[in-house]
C-alpha cells in the first residue's frame, strides 16, 4: 500500500475497512458477481477507504455510454461534484505547502495539477479501466484507455467518495495520490 502521511490524513478512512455491501445486479453470473465484487474490494483496499453505499461505487464506474436510458445511472453527476471536491482539495493541499506563492503561481499549479492527463494517470494507479462499466461503442473503440473517460471515472470516484464520507475522506485520498506531485515541485 502506498500509505501517505499529510497533515494528519494517514490516507485511510477514519473508520476500519468494513465489508462492501454488494453492489452486484442479480442478472449477472455468479462467478462475474464475485469476481467484480472481489476487484471493487481491491479497489477499496487501494484507497484506503470501504464504501458504506457501494452503489456510489458502482455508480462512480458506470460510464454514460452503459446507460443511456438512467441518468441516474452513470457518473457524470458524480464526476461533476469530484470535480469540484478535487479543486478545493488541491487548492488547500497548495497553500499548506507554498503558503507565500501568489494566488496567479498557486492557480497555474492546481491546472498543471488537475487536467486530464494527470487523473487519468491517478486513474492507471487505481486500475480504474479495468472497472470500468462501458458500452459496447466505448468498449469497441477503447474507452478503458482514453484519458478523457478514465479522467471522469477518478472524478467520479472522489464524488462517490465524498458522498459516502464527506469531505474528509475525499480529501485524505487526494493527499495520498497528489501529495508527491506537489512535493516534486517544492522540490523543483
Amino acid at each position: 500500500s502506498r500509505a501517505l502521511k499529510v497533515d494528519g490524513c494517514s490516507g485511510t478512512s477514519r473508520h476500519p475497512l468494513r465489508p462492501a455491501s454488494s453492489p452486484m445486479s442479480p442478472s449477472l453470473p455468479t462467478q462475474a458477481r464475485l469476481k467484480q465484487a472481489s476487484e471493487l474490494s481491491l479497489l477499496q483496499k487501494e484507497l484506503g477507504y470501504s464504501f458504506s453505499d457501494a452503489s456510489l461505487l458502482v455508480r462512480a464506474l458506470t460510464h454514460v455510454s452503459y446507460d443511456r436510458e438512467r441518468s441516474a445511472g452513470h457518473n457524470e453527476v458524480p464526476e461533476f461534484l469530484g470535480d469540484a471536491v478535487l479543486d478545493l482539495a488541491i487548492s488547500d493541499l497548495l497553500i499548506r505547502s507554498f503558503p507565500d506563492k501568489s494566488e496567479g503561481d498557486l492557480s497555474k499549479m492546481r491546472a498543471a495539477l488537475v487536467n486530464s492527463t494527470v487523473l487519468a494517470e491517478k486513474a492507471a494507479l487505481l486500475n480504474l479501466g479495468r472497472l470500468l462499466r462501458l458500452g459496447k461503442g466505448e468498449e469497441r473503440s477503447g474507452g478503458r484507455e482514453k484519458a478523457s473517460i478514465l479522467a471522469g471515472a477518478f472524478e467520479a470516484l472522489l464524488g462517490a467518495v465524498y458522498r459516502d464520507g464527506g469531505y474528509e475522506a475525499a480529501r485524505c485520498i487526494i493527499d495520498r495520490y497528489f501529495a508527491g506531485d506537489v512535493k516534486k515541485r517544492r522540490l523543483g
